[in-house]
């Protein structure tokens, strides 16, 4: 007796189709599973065998071997548990065989025979249409998130049961509904707690409007974290495309919350400095999405940006040039998307009051090794740097910068701007321009062209840094819905990136 039911693993975010080929012969009683780990086999076993007693069925008392193919592919996880369930039931012929051409399959059975969630069901969802089935069978848990991809039936059940009663016609199951994508609205009633720092709160405007790494220097209480933290407010919402795109990352993760949809807010991220690499980046014998990637089209925050390990900080560099992070394994590579804003914060020496020598009490070289933990490649990504200074008691009461509406609505202006200057092109902000695309669109006018001569032999800037300025000042002129880029938005742009440590 054999039988076939596709199911599905994740790679990375994406689903990779697995058939669960059950075979039951004559001989000893024995279930062997082949293509799991096994530790995962010798759990999986258990857990069938415990989940069909309970739900009225029991195994045959024969030889039952499963094989998960490809066996050459890595597979993890619990997912297998329904599908081969009902491998077992399809060979005792206990259910219909024709369910198994059509629909792809995946749960993990608790003791009692109910269906627990399982993650990568969007991925795995996206799998089955792209393969050709009709229907996907699902932990009613699962069923929401399923329910995203148009063109397939998502059946969600609660237990082994319940899917069984569905495939001999005992049961009507409806089809999860698809959900409707309803934009989260920023409140925006961010930037009005923080009193002062109208510098500040331009450059966090500019960084907004093009999605542009930015860092915060100055010593503690002066407003740095409490400026990051207000960023979510200022972002525009997610597209649908975006949404579904992030759902994706944080499904196969394991960190969607069971029966939420769509993930409709802009992700924030601050993680402890005490980090390890693996939760950073991601990765594992079965690699998983880390912090970074958690933060896609979003923002990742690093406050004390020197305390985070040498390790940490270094392996940003590749991912915030190539919005993308790999990890190479023996048998396989996995990528996981990071395209996020970084912005980070930091004081300038052990005690955090340099150069306020009437209050730091460190030496110039304490002073020179804390800022050495932070490398020249790494700074040189950051398109703003800005100093942050205390308030004095009389600016508390006088703010000039702009209200959080009109902040909102300029960035938002910005973000259309570069939506339309961007819509034939693989760019979404100013800040991921290529080299190409900054000759194309980023004309100076003569005076600023000058003065960025100058700055460039002044400072001594990069390579890098000419374009980040380049692209900092075509966010600038956006904001002014001008087409050219002028002089005062070169100095400006300048500005924010001439911060030099001692």
């Amino acid at each position: 007796m054999f039988a076939k039911i596709v199911s599905c693993t994740l790679s990375g975010v994406q689903g990779i189709p697995v058939d669960v080929e059950t075979c039951i012969s004559a001989g000893m009683p024995y279930f062997s599973i082949v293509g799991l780990s096994e530790g995962a086999a010798r759990q999986s076993r258990e857990r069938i065998r415990s989940a069909m007693k309970s739900s009225g069925f029991d195994p045959p008392i024969q030889k039952i071997t499963i094989n998960l193919a490809p066996t050459a592919l890595r597979k993890d996880g619990a997912s297998f548990d329904l599908p081969i369930a009902l491998g077992i039931l399809l060979c005792q012929s206990r259910i219909p065989c024709s369910f198994a051409q059509t629909a792809m399959v995946a749960g993990e059975l608790s003791l009692n025979g109910e269906l627990r969630s399982i993650p990568g069901v969007l991925s795995m969802t996206m799998c089955a249409k792209e393969r050709g089935f009709n229907a996907m069978i699902l932990p009613r848990s699962c069923a929401a998130e399923a329910a995203l991809i148009p063109g397939i039936k998502v059946i969600g059940a609660s237990s082994l049961l319940e899917v069984v009663e569905y495939l001999c016609g005992f049961r009507e199951i409806a089809p999860a509904a698809e959900p409707s994508f309803i934009p989260w609205t920023p409140t925006c009633t961010a930037l009005s707690l923080i009193k002062g720092q109208s510098v500040a709160k331009r450059a966090l405007i500019a960084a907004a409007a093009g999605c542009h790494n930015l860092l915060f220097c100055g010593p503690p209480g002066s407003g740095k974290t409490l400026l990051a933290r207000s960023l979510p407010d200022l972002l525009p919402p997610l597209a649908f495309d975006q949404a579904l795109e992030l759902t994706q990352i944080y499904s196969a993760a394991g960190k969607l919350p069971p029966g939420r949809g769509l993930m409709t807010r802009r992700p924030f991220l601050a993680p402890h400095h005490t980090i390890s690499l693996h939760a950073f980046t991601g990765g594992g014998s079965n690699p998983r999405p880390g912090v970074i990637s958690l933060a896609h089209l979003g923002v990742l925050f690093l406050d004390e940006l020197p305390e985070f390990s040498k390790h940490c900080l270094e392996a940003l560099r590749l991912p915030m040039e190539d919005h993308s992070v790999s990890h190479q394994r023996l048998h396989s590579s996995v990528t996981f998307p990071c395209d996020f804003m970084l912005v980070a914060s930091m004081n300038l020496c052990p005690c955090g009051y340099y150069p306020d020598m009437t209050r730091c009490t460190c030496s110039h070289e304490q002073v020179r090794s804390y800022l050495h933990r932070i490398s020249g490649p790494l700074l040189d990504r950051f398109d703003i740097t800005l100093p942050i200074s205390p308030i004095p008691y009389d600016h508390l009461q006088q703010d000039d910068s702009p209200s959080d509406l009109a902040a909102a609505q300029q960035i938002l202006t910005a973000h259309e701007i570069q939506r339309q200057r961007f819509r034939k092109e693989d760019c979404l902000y100013n800040s991921r321009m290529p080299p190409p695309l900054i000759e194309r669109y980023c004309t100076v006018e003569t005076s600023g062209e000058r003065l960025l001569k100058t700055a460039f032999n002044h400072y001594s800037l990069s390579i890098r840094a000419y374009y980040a300025i380049l692209r900092c000042s075509r966010t600038l002129a956006d904001l002014d819905q001008s087409e050219c880029i002028l002089e005062r938005h070169i100095s400006e742009a300048v500005q924010y990136h001439s911060l030099a440590f001692p």
